[in-house]
């Protein structure tokens, strides 16, 4: 250690040897500076050294915050979940396919839905809903009758070729109390064609009038919409 001119000391530092100029003569001793020279230049960098081998550090507390390194056994000790395979699902191993049973009725049932899917029946054959064009046309040169079936179509066209009256009969097969659903019925008269509507007992008017009569080249829709709590088909639409 030396001092400067004020007396503060200063630090040597590692003085750095050649050892074919700066050393004294000897074999002995230029030998051992050699040794030094290989240790002084195997030495760590302090700044982004690159280690090999199985360097160690000391492990940092579990709760260290700080810019310590980490070690392996400080990772480990946080928790961290590693990943593993999935040995089973619902008790079997393979390819597990869910079967009946492996889930609860709240698991699969929505919460806004008031009916546990475990008490779901249905009565008979589910049929999907269907829109025909025309499933249940008729066609008459005086008149006629029409009688619609909902578990057949939703839409049904009555065309009357010559004056008369045609008949709409009350549908078969409607929804059940818990259902709801919609007809379609139109009426056309040919042209040079008057004809006169009746209404089955089942069809509803309270919010519109019922058409009754349909002038020659005219046509009638009307919507009717399914009321359980009723019984019949209420018109919703008239066009």
């Amino acid at each position: 250690m030396a001092t400067d001119a004020t007396g503060t000391p200063t630090p040597l530092g590692i003085p750095t040897y050649n050892v074919n100029v700066d050393a004294p003569s000897g074999n002995g001793f230029n030998a051992a500076m050699a040794v030094i020279d290989t240790l002084i230049q195997a030495r760590a960098a302090l700044v982004s050294p690159t280690f090999t081998g199985t360097p160690a550090a000391p492990t940092p507390a579990t709760a260290d915050n700080s810019t310590k390194i980490a070690t392996t056994a400080f990772v480990k000790a946080q928790g961290y979940v590693t990943s593993q395979p999935v040995t089973q699902v619902f008790g079997r191993t393979g390819a597990v396919v869910a079967n009946t049973g492996d889930y609860t009725a709240a698991q699969v049932t929505n919460a806004a839905d008031k009916n546990s899917a475990s008490v779901q029946a249905f009565n008979a054959t589910v049929l999907a809903p269907a829109y025909y064009s025309d499933a249940g046309s008729v066609s008459a040169s005086f008149g006629g009758t029409m009688n619609p079936d909902f578990h057949q179509g939703q839409w049904w066209t009555v065309v009357n070729t010559g004056n008369g009256t045609v008949t709409i009969s009350s549908p078969a097969n409607p929804p059940n109390t818990s259902q709801t659903g919609q007809i379609f019925i139109k009426i056309r008269s040919a042209v040079g064609t008057t004809t006169t509507v009746s209404w089955g007992a089942a069809f509803s008017f309270t919010a519109i009038a019922a058409p009754t009569s349909v002038g020659s080249g005219g046509s009638v829709k009307v919507m009717f919409e399914w009321d359980p709590d009723a019984s019949v088909w209420t018109a919703v639409a008239f066009a």
